[in-house]
């Protein structure tokens, strides 16, 4: 019988390694999608060693080789049976700036439709959670085209669960502030706490606890779960 297996992109570092891990301790199988660099995950299974053998590495520019990716997928001794839409790229950028504009829409929204698409090809059964962010509704213009790619990826999700259904679940999480930004300094990352309303900043173990929950409730379908203390509320 094949290993249940998870197809996670954007999954050696960061939030993406953080599921991957999860992902593991639930008994699946992950094929861990990474772009140009796995040596994050890679360092935590040589601490791991019992977890190698369930990981399956897939390199991969989405933008472009989402066919080739999945054809790897479909000669491994696998049965798929969950997409996790992670990867994304946080980037400046207004709508006024055309060429950085549509990068981020494909990258952060039409690429996780893409590979949706291709999932459903796949799994008769099965579910896809999409990682969209939970402090997007405000007006931001240095990060405008980055937060309406996440806005999209949420629309998608619930289109997605209606059109899908009912073969596929389709959900999302909105993680809020759980780790610093690239280049941002931790002091200046656990000052955003007290703009939060639960009053501190997010752990993997409060993501760990969504990412389960909508893997495994049977009756839930076209939801975005913020994960991020209330900090949405304060737009």
């Amino acid at each position: 019988m094949k290993n249940q297996a998870v197809l996670i992109t954007g999954a050696a570092k960061r939030l993406g390694m953080a599921l991957t891990r999860k992902s593991l301790a639930m008994g699946f199988s992950v094929l861990a999608h990474y772009r140009s660099s796995k040596e994050e995950l890679e360092q935590w299974l040589e601490a791991h060693p019992d977890e190698r053998s369930k990981v399956h590495f897939m390199q991969a520019e989405l933008t472009t080789e989402t066919g080739a990716l999945m054809a790897r997928i479909d000669k491994l001794p696998v049965k798929l049976v969950g997409l996790v839409n992670n990867a994304s790229v946080y980037a400046r950028g207004s709508i006024d700036e055309a060429e950085r504009f549509n990068a981020l829409i494909d990258t952060n929204a039409f690429v996780p439709l893409l590979l949706a698409r291709e999932f459903r090809k796949r799994a008769r059964a099965g579910w896809i959670i999409n990682i969209t962010d939970a402090h997007i509704d405000a007006i931001n213009h240095e990060y405008q085209s980055y937060r309406i790619a996440k806005k999209l990826l949420g629309e998608f999700t619930m289109q997605l669960a209606s059109l899908y259904a009912p073969d596929l679940r389709v959900n999302a999480v909105a993680p809020g502030a759980m780790l610093p930004a690239p280049g941002q300094s931790p002091e200046v990352f656990d000052r955003l706490s007290t703009r939060i309303p639960l009053g501190r900043t997010g752990s993997f173990e409060d993501l760990w606890r969504a990412y389960e929950y909508l893997v495994k409730s049977d009756y839930v379908t076209g939801q975005v779960l913020y994960v991020d203390g209330g900090w949405h509320l304060r737009v």
